[in-house]
């Protein structure tokens, strides 16, 4: 059973595709679908079907990923994520990383902002896990593992960045988006 459910608005680029698709390689316990015309009701239908605790809908502007927003099983707007840039996983790491299966924690450097201590406190929230306020990411030695780390800190001029790690390759693996602003309905 998923946590999070994870799709695009209905009309989409192959580049937004292939962001869903990276998301959902390095988010443990979740699920993604092509939603095609599925509406807003149909949409909040399929969360409750699965069991997930929400869905994240990725939107588009000029092809590459705009708004990311997510939104509980009831349809209520947990936050809303205005992207500034998204690299895929291959752009970030050069080479093709293995899927995570397991997520260590959501961590964010200390000192962030609130701002990003509450995104990365709703993320932890719906997938049920820790929330670190750490240096920086805490790595695993333990070799074979495929587990992961979902960082968060603050950039110049306001920005957050969101990206991954796997913890036994002490790497980061993508993808990295660039967050301009962030909305908490």
């Amino acid at each position: 059973m998923p946590s999070l459910l994870i799709t695009s608005s209905r009309k989409t680029s192959n580049r937004v595709r292939s962001f869903i698709r990276d998301l959902s390689q390095v988010i443990p316990d979740s699920e993604r679908f092509n939603r095609g015309g599925m509406s807003l009701k149909e949409l909040i239908s399929r969360i409750n079907a699965s069991g997930a605790r929400a869905a994240c809908i990725v939107s588009m502007e000029k092809g590459n990923p705009r708004i990311i927003q997510l939104i509980d099983a009831n349809g209520s707007n947990l936050v809303t994520v205005l992207v500034e840039s998204a690299m895929l996983r291959r752009e970030t790491s050069g080479k093709k990383s293995p899927r995570i299966f397991k997520a260590n924690s959501v961590a964010v450097r200390t000192g962030s902002s609130e701002q990003t201590l509450s995104l990365a406190q709703v993320i932890a929230e719906i997938l049920g896990l820790s929330l670190d306020v750490v240096e920086k990411p805490a790595l695993s030695h333990e070799p074979g593992l495929r587990e992961g780390i979902m960082w968060f800190e603050d950039l110049p001029a306001g920005k957050i960045l969101w990206t991954f790690y796997n913890s036994h390759e002490k790497s980061e693996v993508g993808p990295r988006i660039r967050i301009a602003t962030l909305n908490n309905e």
